[in-house]
């Protein structure tokens, strides 16, 4: 196998679920259904997807230009999807890639001049403090530009 396809996925934060399109690589195909994991995220489930499902697309139908993930670097502005269910835009804070998995730190904070909080680090923000930074792979749905 390992032909790609986009796929939709379902991530669940404490409240909330939201999905998003990804890139998915069929580990088996059967009959009537695809048997997937979604690149770039560590140990991902497998996901089940009817043959003649919705949920799935030729690749880069529906991801489109998904490579700007590969170039995510320190203090880039995106979108995410915190554990309540909300998306904030966010500042990256820390790229890190350990054996081809990059993993990224997510502030729900936007830095600037005139912002009316604080951090730790002197510079002036708006949003959540450090307390609710995450850590996601830089392919979750849970990161969008």
């Amino acid at each position: 196998m390992g032909d790609k396809i986009d796929a939709l996925k379902e991530e669940k934060s404490d409240s909330e679920t939201t999905e998003g399109w990804g890139i998915a690589t069929i580990i088996e195909a059967r009959e009537n259904e695809l048997i997937c994991t979604f690149d770039g995220i560590p140990n991902d489930k497998d996901w089940r997807y009817l043959r003649n499902d919705q949920k799935i697309a030729p690749l880069r139908s529906m991801t489109g230009d998904w490579n700007w993930r590969d170039h995510l670097k320190v203090d880039m502005r995106v979108d995410s999807f915190d554990t309540q269910g909300k998306w904030y835009l966010s500042t990256v804070l820390e790229v890190e890639e350990n054996d081809n998995l990059k993993m990224v730190k997510i502030g729900f904070r936007v830095y600037m001049p005139d912002g009316t909080k604080l951090g730790d680090d002197k510079r002036s923000y708006e949003g959540w403090s450090n307390k609710y930074d995450v850590l996601v792979p830089a392919y979750s749905i849970r990161i969008q530009r």
